[in-house]
């Protein structure tokens, strides 16, 4: 894999070609994707049905999603061990689909308990992108209660989501963090190697993550009609409804780190499908 981003000049990443290639990509491979998903469902089933044997109580399955409002010191220790399980294996899932994608290296399932410096490394950075782009939550959380009266005009509620939307765009510069970390294998910042690979492309990779939580609203979206629709409380169907919801998420995860790493397979391509018409 190429990772010299000074190969080529930078072409027009196309947003939904990019995202069919992620799909293409792991379509030779898809049962071993959904048998890893499936894994992690079990892994949340398990977690649930040692919160409900514990504490007694049948809405603990929801693991945090309930509406009890009782709660104890061990189902708090359930759901911050469930919660470290989750991560280590949204991260390894990352790493295996964008092998995957860059190395034709199919996923396996011990890969998604593994835990070395890679891993480390992208927490890490993670951590820094995600600080860096809550600065302007943050910020703004601060100074609402004394902007209050200025904020209620419409031009200024405009205004402060367009800076919002604006910082959101420039943390963009690093959805490509994931592929620069598994294709430089540890040499050199991968935040230095993401930001310049996705020069002049990150208005178009952000397109990317919104595909990805518009799908996931969408799929919200549809099971909050549903539930309404066939008017239903029933724990048994709720719990059903969170299980489909945790495997769909999961599924929508994977395909947005397929597509972040076919995008920067094609940032740092030598030819990077120059010439070709822009696909939005």
């Amino acid at each position: 894999m190429n990772s010299d981003v000074n190969a080529a000049p930078a072409a027009k990443l196309p947003v939904i070609r990019t995202i069919e290639e992620g799909l293409a990509a792991l379509r030779p491979v898809w049962r071993r994707i959904a048998l890893q998903l499936f894994l992690f469902l079990l892994v949340e089933i398990a977690a649930g049905t040692l919160a409900v044997v514990t504490s007694g109580n049948a809405e603990h399955f929801l693991l945090g999603r309930d509406r009890s409002e009782s709660s104890s010191f061990t189902y708090a220790l359930i759901l911050i061990a469930y919660g470290l399980v989750a991560l280590v294996i949204y991260i390894n899932l990352s790493l295996g689909t964008t092998r995957l994608v860059l190395f034709e290296e199919p996923p396996t399932l011990a890969g998604l308990f593994r835990w070395d410096r890679r891993q480390w490394r992208l927490l890490g950075n993670l951590l820094l992108v995600g600080l860096a782009a809550a600065v302007p939550a943050v910020v703004g959380a601060f100074m609402t209660p004394s902007l209050g009266p200025l904020l209620a005009t419409p031009m200024a509620v405009l205004a402060v989501q367009a800076i919002y939307g604006l910082c959101w765009l420039w943390a963009a510069g690093w959805l490509q963090l994931l592929p620069s970390i598994v294709a430089s294998d540890g040499k050199g910042s991968a935040l230095d190697l993401a930001w310049k690979v996705s020069a002049g492309n990150r208005l178009r990779l952000m397109g990317l993550a919104i595909c990805a939580f518009a799908a996931h609203l969408l799929l919200t979206g549809t099971g909050m009609l549903a539930s309404n629709f066939l008017a239903v409380d029933l724990l048994p169907i709720r719990i059903t409804g969170h299980l489909l919801g945790t495997l769909a998420g999961s599924a929508i995860y994977v395909v947005f780190a397929a597509s972040a790493a076919v995008a920067y397979r094609r940032l740092t391509s030598p030819v990077a499908d120059q010439g070709r018409a822009d696909v939005i």
